[in-house]
């Protein structure tokens, strides 16, 4: 076994640096999701003749991209998990 000094006694270190890793993860995908509803909202729009209403689509797209930029902003503030923690699954034997 190999002894790392930057880890703690119980090894959650590790663990809980892939958490981190996995969260930036997410958070960019959202990201990227984001900018993919944006882009397509501003495709559709410019379809659509300036006196007509805002298509569905479009408003439906920009709402999209609103809440994955609110959930990766949320992903951004949030506490990193501790995976050290045993998983609680809400049910026993």
């Amino acid at each position: 076994m190999s002894n790392h000094s930057d880890s703690n006694p119980n090894g959650s270190r590790p663990l809980q640096e892939a958490g981190s890793t996995a969260l930036q993860l997410i958070r960019a995908e959202l990201v990227r999701l984001a900018s993919r509803e944006d882009r397509l909202a501003a495709e559709e729009a410019v379809r659509a003749a300036y006196w007509e209403a805002t298509p569905p689509s479009v408003i439906s797209r920009r709402l999209a991209a609103t809440i994955l930029r609110e959930a990766a902003e949320q992903l951004s503030t949030a506490p990193s998990p501790s995976l050290a923690r045993p998983l609680t699954t809400g049910w026993s034997r």
